[in-house]
């Protein structure tokens, strides 16, 4: 008996030394492939597309509260992790620009560290099931998972996502698998423990919405299970009520501050139209999202007469089953199409062109030579589900229902490579167990190769695709400006207009850059050529203008007046304004814009600046220096320290002359009448 007890902890502590490996050693895969990403990565710090709506909800949650963005266009659940680590380590700097470089490394670490306790919770489903041998072929895959890795380094929801479906799958499996019998009459945990499935299944459901279904999934899981207990009742409550405290919150937001009916987000209706509606252009293959700009506007256009993102969302279903019931052969041909991608060796790209970013990177053209590649993780899945065909309804059944929910919700909607992810996480516990299975004879190796020879051989996406195709070009060009690359941007500006010439950020950009080169005229046909493609593209309006101030002053006037009027909220714009109209000594329209602008950005020390000197233009000390109060801090910038010392000087000189020696009783900065 004796022997029998040491013997059990010393398996016990072997397991716990491999599950410790194995987090080690995906944890320093991540770090490493981090390091390597923040040399070649140009957007390591500089968010691209969905990333950036992840960071400025996030800016919105810190500035404005949790109510910020209601009715939520996505899934609050990862903009809020990135809000509080910002409230952790400080400001994350304005809206639509790059993030601190220490704030960049804090996030992706962590979420490296999230994406290795995943591999342990694969591996511990993995040796539940077949053992310590499956656990570290399970856990040793996932390690090297090389799209894991690479949206470890992303301000994208995938691993925060990935993390919450695998450890609410792994707490299922537990309960359902590993109990024994008696304890299951006589523990008190079991509420507890499905509290917490319900919990962690409504974060993922708030990181990304199509784990929703998932809930329903595990609470008949439940009930199936414990039918014949008198607790079964108990335990679907604390279920429940675990879904309740992460979904109630965010449904309460909508409803009471965002004045609308959402559930989670509102963007499932457009997803699902991007996803099935006809076409044959960029973005309607049924593979990939839409890039932002005129396609995307277009998309929006459909529903630009509804008031209500729900109203909206609804609008784009009906779209989309109208379209299905119009052309339902075209519709099955995509739906063909996403098939093969759904299950190919090629990841579709999304946000980035993942081909250039392998070659930039040594660690990533490495990882996808490897067995962790998604070529092969999906290759060993489906091989793996095949020899574990006659357990999986019976061991793993938590793990199966995920993959097909998820996987037929993919497909469903559209294939980007970040939506598998957590699909080839959960199947490195089938690739585990099914090689730990696997009988090492000529058939076993001529099912696999037969497997392997299809998943690579799919054409889909195509060379093509995977060679040119991002989602935004016109973003990673401004990253690359941004990074003092000018000449890299302006060929990424320059592949978006060979895509759709009427890209009004590309033109405006294109302009923007040809100003900086002195290029007056080439940047004037850009701004004209853009707001003539859109006159309703304010930063075209706003550049336009500013090119314009010595040519014609009047022209330029008329110009940004005209970027404000199309966006209210647009600061720059008021800044240009408010600069036209204090050189023409229109001081109270100057005023005016400034203090629009300032409303929009009340620390903005320029702004306090150019308002401070309108003020003193108008003799109105009083509210110069409280202005100038407002700047505690002398401004980093040295122009801006120079403005705010020659503004002291003055408002200090207009006070010297306004006392006199008989009124000194009286309030300096009163003004003596005449």
């Amino acid at each position: 008996m004796t022997e029998s007890i040491s013997n059990s902890k010393k398996g016990r502590m072997t397991r716990s030394r491999i599950m410790w490996c194995l987090f080690f050693l995906s944890a320093l895969i991540r770090i490493v492939a981090l390091l390597d990403l923040s040399l070649h990565d140009i957007g390591f710090k500089y968010p691209l597309v969905d990333e950036l709506t992840n960071v400025d909800q996030a800016r919105a949650f810190l500035k404005d509260g949790p109510g910020a963005g209601t009715p939520f266009w996505k899934p609050p659940g990862y903009p809020a992790f990135l809000a509080v680590v910002g409230f952790l380590t400080g400001d994350l700097g304005p809206s639509g620009q790059g993030v601190p470089l220490h704030y960049a490394w804090i996030v992706k670490v962590l979420q490296a560290l999230l994406d290795s306790l995943a591999t342990v919770l694969l591996a511990r489903m993995a040796w539940d099931w077949a053992g310590r041998r499956a656990a570290l072929l399970t856990g040793s895959l996932h390690s090297i998972s090389w799209m894991s890795i690479f949206n470890c380094g992303q301000f994208l929801d995938t691993t925060l996502f990935s993390f919450f479906i695998v450890l609410a799958v792994a707490l299922a499996s537990r309960e359902l698998y590993s109990r024994r019998e008696v304890d299951r009459q006589t523990s008190t945990s079991f509420e507890f423990q499905w509290l917490a499935i319900g919990f962690i299944t409504g974060c993922a459901s708030i990181t990304r919405a199509v784990a929703l279904p998932l809930s329903l999934i595990f609470a008949i899981l439940a009930i199936r299970h414990w039918r014949e207990s008198p607790r079964r009742w108990n335990i679907l409550a604390a279920y429940v009520f675990g879904l309740i405290l992460t979904l109630s919150p965010v449904m309460s937001l909508n409803r009471w501050i965002g004045n609308d009916t959402v559930t989670i987000s509102s963007n499932g209706g457009i997803n699902l139209y991007i996803g099935n509606r006809q076409g044959e252009g960029i973005g309607s293959d049924g593979l990939t999202s839409v890039a932002a700009g005129p396609r995307w506007d277009d998309l929006l256009e459909k529903t630009a007469h509804l008031e209500k993102p729900s109203q909206r969302s609804a609008h784009y279903v009906s779209l989309t089953l109208q379209e299905i019931q119009e052309n339902p052969g075209a519709w099955i041909k995509r739906l063909g199409l996403k098939a093969m991608a759904l299950v190919s060796a090629r990841d579709v790209p999304n946000n980035k062109n993942l081909v250039e970013e392998t070659q930039r990177s040594w660690i990533l053209k490495s990882l996808s030579w490897l067995p962790g590649s998604s070529g092969g993780l999906i290759s060993l899945a489906i091989f793996g589900a095949w020899r574990l065909r006659r357990e999986l309804l019976t061991k793993a059944l938590p793990l199966v229902l995920t993959i097909v929910v998820l996987g037929g919700l993919t497909w469903l909607f559209f294939i980007a490579g970040r939506y598998r992810v957590p699909l080839l996480a959960l199947g490195c516990v089938l690739a585990g167990a099914g090689l730990f299975r696997t009988a090492l004879n000529w058939k076993d190796g001529a099912l696999f190769l037969f497997i392997a020879t299809v998943v690579h051989g799919i054409p889909v996406p195509s060379d093509s695709l995977m060679a040119s195709y991002c989602i935004d070009p016109v973003a990673i060009g401004y990253v690359h400006e941004q990074r003092q690359e000018t000449t890299i941007a302006e060929d990424w500006y320059l592949r978006s207009l060979a895509q759709d010439p009427d890209d009004v950020r590309a033109l405006n950009l294109l302009g923007n850059l040809a100003q900086n080169r002195s290029e007056i005229a080439v940047a004037k046909k850009y701004f004209e050529q853009a707001t003539t493609t859109d006159p309703n593209h304010a930063p075209s309006w706003n550049s336009l203008g500013t090119l314009l101030v010595i040519e014609n002053g009047p022209e330029a006037l008329r110009c940004v007046r005209r970027a404000v009027e199309i966006d209210p909220l647009y600061t720059n714009a008021w800044i240009n304004l408010g600069q036209l109209l204090e050189s023409q000594r229109m001081y109270p329209g100057a005023l005016d814009a400034y203090q629009r602008a300032r409303r929009q950005e009340p620390n903005n020390n320029l702004i306090i600046l150019l308002e401070t000197r309108v003020r003193l233009a108008r003799n109105e000390l009083r509210q110069a220096a409280r202005l100038l109060r407002k700047i505690s801090v002398d401004p980093p910038e040295p122009a801006l320290r120079e403005l705010r010392a020659r503004l002291t000087q003055e408002l200090d000189t207009q006070t010297n002359i306004v006392e006199s020696p008989s009124e000194q009783g009286a309030d300096p900065l009163t003004p003596t009448q005449p």
